[in-house]
């Protein structure tokens, strides 16, 4: 099998960097277990945001809520939450940061109905990697945080 020149400078530039990525991997391994690993209410900074967990899916999967005030933003022009510039501040800026420090895995998909609370399904579904904490989730785990 041949090796390409952009092939030898890549592994060239890896072993270079060897200790600096071992450190990397073992950073994001170490945040990954801990995260998976914590209690109720225990927290974890990633993204210099302080964490805390508050809820798990049935396959152990922890629900993650900012310890404090994330952005001090407008909502938007309207209720629309997929229109939203949090939403995509949350979705963009911060799940890069997030990805960044945990890899892309680490993250899944939340997919909320955003029916309004006089029932109506004008805004349909809408799924994210981050979110803001729903009327459900904190009816349901609010006594948690």
């Amino acid at each position: 099998m041949k090796i390409t020149n952009e092939q030898k400078e890549l592994l060239t530039t890896i072993m270079e960097n060897k200790e600096n990525l071992e450190e990397l991997l073992r950073i994001a391994s170490m945040k990954k277990k801990q995260v998976k690993d914590l209690q109720m209410k225990e927290s974890i900074s990633v993204a210099d945001i302080s964490w805390s967990k508050f809820a798990e899916d049935s396959e152990g999967n922890a629900y993650m809520l900012a310890d404090e005030n994330i952005y001090d933003m407008e909502f938007g022009d309207n209720n629309d939450w997929r229109e939203s510039p949090i939403k995509k501040r949350l979705n963009e800026k911060l799940y890069q940061k997030v990805v960044a420090e945990l890899g892309t895995n680490a993250l899944l998909t939340i997919q909320s109905d955003l029916f309004s609370h006089d029932g109506l399904r004008d805004y349909g579904i809408c799924e994210d990697k981050i979110s803001l904490l729903t009327y459900d989730m904190y009816r349901n785990n609010g006594s948690v945080k």
